[in-house]
């Protein structure tokens, strides 16, 4: 072993060397991080501004082109000036004779400041090919400051033209390279640029990160250009976020400087910011002034941009102040701008607002035509936040529209946009933070690395100076002390950086550990929501582990709960309903992931109350709802008017004239009188009732009889086929034709005079689709020749009182509909347009056998016997008991159960009950006929008794032998069916007598 002795002399030259270097080392960094107290920032930014003219300077090319460029380069702030000096020194270089390496240099220079005077003129495609030809001749001269510029440009170019992924790779090669050259005012502008990319993706924590960093590297350099920039980009940030009150400090900051440095054209796009936060802040009319002084300084200065953009905002300051028509105007005009230079973020969202003012306004079709638009844009250049709004403005409209099938469908795909953008926020933002958390410590090695080559290049110059090993040790040991010094500062910025976006954050956020159910960390908008929720790094608030079960208030705890004991831990949402203890509904929407930290397994959770959210929601429906009932309401008073003008017309008529016309009045006022009960028949079809009185049919027999019926007198041509083996099937007979007659007549109308119709009956066995379960069903189908269905009526067929027919109810087809609904059926169609439509009915089958038929013998009743009517509404009582009186029956008549009771328990006591009573259900405000009838039946078990209502989807009306009724008879009835009835029911101990 070898024992080296080094005297106390030459450690104590060894320390005062090493001091030495530390002291000059440290005094370097000083100088290169700068200060914004010192005239360091000024000078450095001074030096860096210079760095490309200082290269340009050294070329050897015309003065005047030199002079020409360096001008253009110093105009860069004003974009119309840039763009006019760059191509005039374009034009002189290229008439030199010599095109030298110095020569080609220039002209990729002169290029780039080219794209960028296009940039400010508003044309993109233009300035894309301008720096890609740049970037192309950089390239060619590997040179690295050149290649940088270029690739600034072009992002600039791919972001405007909405290539955002283009447009983030040229920006970050651009940033490498200056960050490794420490062109710092470079680098503050390519921060900015990082920073408006990934707001227009919104990635908003990333982005207010690029922007905070530029506008501290403006500070530092005292580049008030800089930090003006940078101001202005935060306070759009802020605006994002909502923070208003903080975007409009920001943008005030933007707003001074470039008003004291005369840059107009910047200073007016941050007054027209200041307008739009204006504007969310409730105050339009204080947004106007600045706002016009604005649009006349775009359009003094030829900014196409920036004159697009303030006539957008004021279109919604005027749409705030309900100038609807003005607001329009303006849309219609930044759209146009939008288009000439080929915008296409702006184009959508502007065509989003036309849409939405053309809601409000009532032009669906124009607001249709943009919102569609829009949609195909914002799916072509992937603007999710955009897509989902438009969603869910069409979702509305076609609402408005009543295509509630189109719009439900909008509305579930607006909802799937929403959750999977709210997912991949919260995902992509522990993917950018863990991305950066890479990034950085890369750089901290490179960092280490140089500081390791610097420290063996000065090992070297100290050996070749004949320094003393100790020397050379100590100074190395420095080396690496400052360059972990340095490393150790940039992890503790990183971690602060991070965790100001963490607590910036305005959901409500958890990091909550999955096994011991215990919160770790919180931001400070879930601490604002929560109690005993503890803030990081403060001792003042050690309480202990938190448990989740501890936290308040009680719609927080239940959610963070659900989502830890959610099964799948990967879920990346949940929205959640449940009852709080005070009885009211909640709504809570929570996305989470998880998360591993120092080795825990962890969840992270924002959680969400969107209990408002929906009951907005719910009173949307409502008002569809009632809307719906007004129109069926109007469309029944319509049709009821009509009938009684009808009846009463002919009534008045009758009483009027001679003995033959009043029997012809009366005729006509009968008919009307039946075709109202059809009306009503239909409107009980498709309601909650006009439940079917259903027994085992042959179908075959009742299809043809009701075809027969339905084809009367009507040129069309109808070929039937039925199935040899046809199951019976539980039908009401009376409602099943009049489901034959309502697709034959919309046959008919739709085919015309030359209109054929396939009818073909057969068996179905299995499940109709995937909503109804499987089975035997008898299955009947309706083909015409007609022209189809067109496409945007589809959805509105079934609906009550739709009609396209000059003629038509709009009844026809929705009581079909309602009408296989309440048998337990299905009805569907398929059509093309130009080649007919199908109708396709499902009818359950039976197993049961058909039963045979006995029809009454024609004629009216031989009164010899007593009848008792029950009815609350005199006029009622009155005309059946004329009726029974005509017959030559006693009658008496009672508008109370009570009373029919008691009458029934006097007579039948005195041993002379009556033969019959006809008795009403409801009576209002007393006894009806079902209870009347159970207290009789008790009295006399043999009482015979016929039910009458006017409530024909009273479950009685179709099961009325449960209640002890011998039949029904839904009113209004016929004098015909009431005599045809009674016979029924009397049977054979009662004679008839022919009908006069």
């Amino acid at each position: 072993m070898v024992s080296l002795r080094i005297s106390p002399k030459i450690l104590l030259v060894s320390a005062l060397i090493l001091l030495g270097v530390a002291e000059s080392l440290r005094a370097q960094d000083q100088s290169t991080l700068g200060s914004p107290d010192s005239e360091h920032g000024a000078a450095i930014e001074k030096a860096a501004r210079a760095m490309v003219l200082e290269e340009l300077e050294r070329r050897t090319i015309p003065e005047r082109i030199k002079s020409l460029l360096i001008d253009a380069e110093n105009q860069r702030d004003e974009p119309g000036r840039c763009l006019e000096l760059a191509t005039t020194a374009l034009d002189r270089l290229q008439a030199l004779p010599d095109a030298g390496r110095a020569a080609i240099w220039a002209r990729a220079f002169a290029l780039a400041l080219r794209s960028w005077g296009h940039q400010g003129a508003g044309n993109y495609q233009s300035a894309r090919t301008m720096a890609d030809e740049a970037y192309d001749i950089a390239a060619r001269l590997d040179d690295d400051t050149l290649i940088a510029e270029a690739q600034y440009y072009r992002a600039v170019a791919e972001w405007r033209l909405a290539d955002h992924n283009a447009a983030l790779a040229h920006a970050s090669e651009a940033f490498e390279i200056q960050q490794q050259h420490n062109d710092l005012r470079a680098l503050g502008r390519t921060l900015s640029l990082l920073g408006i990319i990934h707001r227009s993706t919104s990635e908003l924590d990333l982005s207010i990160e690029y922007h905070l960093e530029a506008l501290t590297l403006g500070e530092e350099l005292g580049d008030e250009i800089a930090i003006a920039r940078a101001s202005n980009n935060v306070g759009l940030v802020y605006w994002k976020l909502e923070r208003l009150d903080d975007a409009e400090q920001a943008l005030k900051r933007a707003f001074e400087i470039n008003t004291r440095l005369g840059r107009l054209s910047t200073a007016a796009r941050s007054a027209s910011n200041i307008g739009l936060i204006l504007i969310e802040q409730g105050w339009p009319e204080k947004a106007l002034p600045l706002l016009e002084e604005a649009q006349t300084v775009y359009e003094k200065n030829d900014d196409r941009l920036g004159l697009a953009l303030v006539l957008g905002n004021l279109g919604f300051a005027h749409e705030k102040l309900d100038d609807r028509d003005v607001a329009i105007d303006y849309a219609k005009r930044s759209l146009a701008i939008r288009l000439e230079i080929g915008a296409k973020h702006g184009i959508v969202r502007i065509r989003g607002t036309l849409g939405r003012l053309y809601l409000d306004a009532g032009d669906t079709d124009a607001a249709r035509d943009q919102l569609e638009e829009a949609l195909g844009l914002a799916a072509e250049i992937g603007a999710r936040n955009e897509q989902a709004e438009i969603l869910r403005l069409l979702a509305d409209l076609h609402q408005e529209l009543g295509a509630f099938k189109k719009a439900l469908e909008l509305h579930r795909e607006f909802h799937k946009v929403h959750t999977e953008i709210a997912g991949e926020k919260t995902l992509n933002r522990i993917a950018i933070l863990e991305a950066n958390h890479e990034r950085k410590r890369r750089q901290r090695e490179i960092v280490a690395t140089r500081a390791l080559a610097a420290t063996r290049a000065e090992q070297r110059d100290w050996f070749i100076a004949g320094s003393a090993l100790l020397t050379v040790c100590l100074i190395a040991l420095a080396g690496l002390y400052l360059a972990r010094s340095r490393a150790q500062r940039a992890v503790a910025e990183s971690e602060r950086r991070y965790r100001r976006l963490f607590e910036n954050s305005t959901t409500p956020t958890f990091v909550i550990e999955r096994n011991s159910r215990t919160l770790i960390d919180s931001n400070a908008s879930a601490r604002s929501l929560c109690s005993r929720v503890p803030i990081p790094d403060d001792p003042a608030t050690e309480r202990g582990p938190i448990m989740i079960e501890s936290i308040e208030p009680e719609w927080v705890r239940v959610a963070l709960a659900r989502m830890i004991d959610e099964q799948d831990h990967a879920a990346p949402a949940l929205d959640d309903c449940w009852i709080e203890r005070s009885g009211r509904l909640r709504w809570t929407e929570v996305r989470g992931c998880a998360v591993t930290l120092q080795g825990r397994e962890c969840q992270l959770i924002t959680v969400r109350d969107t209990t408002e959210q929906r009951a907005h929601e719910q009173a949307r429906l409502r008002e569809d709802k009632m809307e719906a009932l007004g129109l069926l309401a109007g469309g029944i008073a319509h049709d009821f008017n009509n009938v009684l003008t009808s009846i009463i017309g002919h009534v008045g008529l009758a009483r009027d004239g001679s003995e033959a016309e009043r029997e012809e009045m009366l005729e006509f006022a009968e008919r009307a009188a039946i075709q109202a009960r059809r009306l009503t028949s239909q409107l009980l079809a498709f309601s909650k009732g006009g439940e079917p009185v259903r027994r085992s049919e042959n179908v075959g027999t009742v299809l043809r009889e009701a075809i027969e019926f339905a084809t009367a007198g009507s040129p069309l041509q109808v070929t039937l086929a039925v199935a040899d083996d046809l199951w019976p099937a539980l039908l009401d007979s009376g409602q099943f034709s009049q489901v034959v007659s309502n697709l034959v007549i919309n046959a008919q109308q739709a085919t015309g005079k030359a209109g054929r119709l396939r009818i073909h009956a057969s068996n179905h066995e299995g499940a109709i689709d995937r909503t109804t379960a499987a089975g035997r069903y008898v299955r009947i189908d309706f083909a015409d020749n007609g022209p189809g269905i067109p496409e945007h009526i589809r959805d509105h067929i079934l609906d009550p009182y739709f009609t396209t027919k000059n003629d038509g109810s709009g009844l026809g087809l929705a009581t079909a509909y309602a009408i296989v609904k309440h048998h337990g059926g299905v009805l569907r169609f398929e059509s093309r347009e130009g080649h007919g439509t199908t109708f396709s009915t499902f009818f359950p089958a039976t197993r049961e056998s058909v039963p045979a038929v006995t029809r009454p013998e024609p004629g009216e009743p031989a009164g010899n016997g007593s009848v008792l009517v029950l009815d609350d509404e005199e006029l009622v009582r009155s005309v059946i008991a004329k009726t029974f009186e005509r017959w030559g029956f006693r009658v008496e008549a009672v508008a109370d159960g009570r009373f029919a009771v008691e009458r029934y328990r006097e007579r039948h006591a005195a041993g002379q009950p009556f033969d019959l009573l006809v008795m009403d259900l409801t009576i209002p405000g007393g006894m009806g006929g079902r209870e009347a009838m159970a207290a009789i039946l008790a009295i006399d078990p043999h009482a015979k008794a016929i039910v009458a209502s006017g409530y024909s989807d009273d479950p009685t009306m179709a099961r009325y032998r449960e209640a002890g009724f011998a039949a029904a008879l839904a009113k209004p009835f016929r004098r015909e069916d009431l005599a045809s009835t009674v016979t029924s029911v009397l049977g054979e101990s009662h004679h008839h007598r022919a009908k006069s």
